[in-house]
């Protein structure tokens, strides 16, 4: 015995058994702690594109549905509105959209597109992004109750589109 390392009958102190599999464990644990990092990572980009999402599906809900830019029947009543037709002498600001100010967005149609207050940047050619579209009808003004039951309005119907992004 040589102090506290004992050799072996070959006069080895390690075999190569031995350095094998601790190689091999080392692999292992190597291997275990990536896909750990990669399955946290990818959990973290679905929480995000899932909250992205959702942002996008309430900010289109409240652009078709909200009382300050949709239009209002001219029946005697001022409660009675017509959910994705849009009034186009009204606007609509960020807020109203429900979006925060870190998240980007634009609306773009073939037709006319809602007034709104504060509108994003571009968006990055590699940002990710969710669109949503709806269907709108355009008045300029009031619609009358036998516009309405008539279904005739100043445009429409036309797709309007809105993506929002991660600024």
């Amino acid at each position: 015995m040589i102090g506290l390392i004992e050799l072996n009958k070959k006069g080895q102190i390690f075999s190569l058994d031995f350095l094998i599999s601790l190689i091999a464990v080392t692999l292992a644990i190597g291997l275990l702690l990536q896909m750990s990092e990669l399955k946290a990572y990818n959990e973290k980009e679905e929480a995000a594109w899932q909250k992205l999402k959702q942002l996008g599906e309430t900010a289109s809900r409240l652009l078709v549905n909200n009382p300050d830019i949709i239009c209002d029947v001219d029946n005697g009543a001022s409660d009675f509105v017509i959910s994705n037709c849009i009034d186009s002498t009204k606007t609509i600001n960020r807020a109203a959209l429900g979006l925060p100010l870190d998240i980007g967005f634009s609306v773009k149609s073939h037709g006319p597109v809602p007034a709104i207050d504060e509108s994003s940047g571009a968006r990055g050619v590699d940002a990710d992004y969710y669109s949503v579209k709806r269907t709108v009808v355009v008045n300029n003004s009031q619609v009358s109750k036998a516009n309405y039951l008539n279904q005739t309005f100043t445009e429409g119907p036309y797709e309007i589109v809105l993506a929002v992004w991660k600024e």
